[in-house]
């Protein structure tokens, strides 16, 4: 009988260490789920420009934010923001001039711990900084796409001459810009049309086009900047090191 109750009890124990497994993959599953989703959901930036309306919007999930135009505030209201931003200001003008030497004598310290100190060293850690940078950007410019890019361009001048050369000269803009986007972004080119018009009151120009990108792209181009600058500064220190040991 004690050896039947010993089994029991090493089932019970087998049962229990599955069911927790079991909740610590379900919990794992539950964080990595939504993560994924905030990670790999696209920021989608709305830009256009219609009868001279210059609009810019902002759509992540399911939020949306209008930058361009900006709703107008009453007079008032600003009268009493401005009123307030230069109060703060005064007051924050006050405090840096008491603080100033202490902030002086911190900023020296924390200086060095991040910059060198010789003009020689500065100059390598820029070069680095921007070396590194370098093929950070790139992985993050390759990840942009720029679609739906639409253009409808009407030319138009009293003169046909000058018209039809500002014709020529905005196509040669327009046609130069998107082939040098086209080397950093992903294009995807809806439609363009440019027409010349003569003795029409004023030129149109009317464009429209999205931005999309990840935040799991940005944060690899940010992981990768690191790693990058990591490795060319061990690098450019390896390379002072065998220099002073040859002058030694």
């Amino acid at each position: 009988p004690s050896r039947g109750l010993g089994d029991v009890y090493k089932r019970q124990k087998l049962k229990l260490l599955k069911g927790d497994k079991m909740t610590a993959i379900y919990i794992i599953i539950a964080i990595l789920i939504p993560l994924a989703i905030l990670l790999c959901s696209p920021f989608k930036i709305y830009v256009s420009c219609i009868n001279n309306k210059f609009s810019i919007k902002i759509r992540y999930l399911f939020l949306k934010k209008l930058l361009l135009p900006n709703k107008k505030n009453n007079l008032s209201e600003n009268k009493n923001v401005k009123e307030k931003n230069k109060r703060k200001g005064n007051d924050k003008k006050k405090l840096r001039k008491s603080n100033k030497s202490d902030k002086h004598s911190s900023q020296t310290k924390n200086h060095g711990k991040f910059m060198p100190k010789s003009k020689e060293e500065r100059l390598e850690f820029i070069i680095n900084v921007f070396k590194s940078s370098k093929k950070a950007l790139k992985h993050f410019t390759k990840r942009i796409t720029i679609y739906d890019i639409c253009a409808d361009i009407d030319i138009s001048d009293s003169d046909a001459c000058n018209c039809a050369i500002k014709y020529g000269k905005i196509n040669i803009i327009a046609y130069n810009i998107l082939s040098f986007m086209s080397c950093f972004f992903r294009l995807k080119k809806k439609h363009i049309n440019i027409n010349c018009v003569y003795n029409q009151p004023e030129s149109v120009y009317n464009f429209s086009f999205i931005v999309k990108f990840t935040p799991s792209s940005g944060i690899l181009s940010v992981i990768a900047f690191i790693f990058t600058f990591l490795a060319n500064n061990k690098k450019v220190r390896n390379q002072s090191e065998e220099t002073e040991t040859v002058s030694a």
